[in-house]
Parts: C-alpha cells; structure tokens; sequence
C-alpha cells in the first residue's frame, strides 16, 4: 500500500513564509523540523561560539542587526616617568553577522567599529571599577575580622 500520509513542502529561505509552512507540517515531523529551525537560529545568532584564547565578545549593534564582535586588549604599557606612556590598545578581531565571520574593516557602516570600540572601552572602565569596589569591599571585610 503506497504511502499516503500528507508531505510539507520544503521549508521556504523567506522567514516571514517559515510560519505558514509549519502549519503545513505533518504533526509526525513537526518537532524535528522546529528542532532543525532551532539550531539553524542559533548558528546565525552565534548561539555556542566562543571566543579565542585572550579575547572576548561584546554584544553590540549594526543597523538593524545585533553583532557579535570579538576582540582583544593589549594592556597600558609604560609608566609615563622613565618610559612613554601608552595606554591599553583594543584591536578588532570580527564581526560574527547573519551567521558569518566579518573582517571589522570591511563593515561600510560609518562610525561603527569606532563606535564598538568606544563601547567595549566603556565596558571595561565598568568592569575595572566594579573590580576596584569588590576589592575594597574585601579588604574592608578582612580588617573588620582582623579587628573583632
């Protein structure tokens, strides 16, 4: 006996038609293709990636988009005393965009890899004092018990 049971069409690339296809999934595959659909999301988004060994992502935005970027800080170097002082570097490393890697210098949009740059600097000064604070807040902790 042939097999009769009905079969949805492929799945359409237009995602504002993957909503209608659904509804013409036979019930027996909807998991698996709401799965499939799943992990195809969470590649594009950068669901998973990591980043390199001394580098680091920073969430920002191109356009409409949402853009992971990866990139890494060389430290402040120099006193300012005996030797120049040049303060810490943040280099660029790629733009993780519509599921692909993105050189930096390669985005057209004016402004924005200064912009993520400013960014990512705004975020570590953040984090640098929020460190400072914890840090304090540990040695005020140690001489009260040395105290008491």
């Amino acid at each position: 006996m042939p097999n009769t049971a009905p079969t949805a069409a492929a799945r359409p690339t237009d995602p504002g038609l993957v909503a209608a296809w659904l509804a013409t999934v036979p019930a027996d595959s909807l998991l698996a293709e709401a799965q499939a659909l799943a992990t195809e999301v969470a590649n594009l988004s950068g669901v998973g990636l990591r980043p390199q060994e001394g580098c680091a992502f920073h969430w920002s935005n191109l356009g409409d988009a949402r853009v992971l970027i990866e990139y890494e800080v060389e430290p402040s170097e120099g006193d300012g005393r005996d030797s120049e002082h040049l303060p810490q570097r943040i280099n660029l490393l790629g733009a993780f965009l519509n599921g692909e890697w993105v050189e930096p210098d390669d985005i057209e949009l004016e402004g924005a890899t200064a912009r993520w740059i400013s960014e990512i600097a705004a975020q570590l000064a953040k984090e640098a004092e929020a460190d400072k604070a914890d840090a304090a807040i540990a040695r005020a902790e140690q001489r009260e018990e040395a105290l008491s």
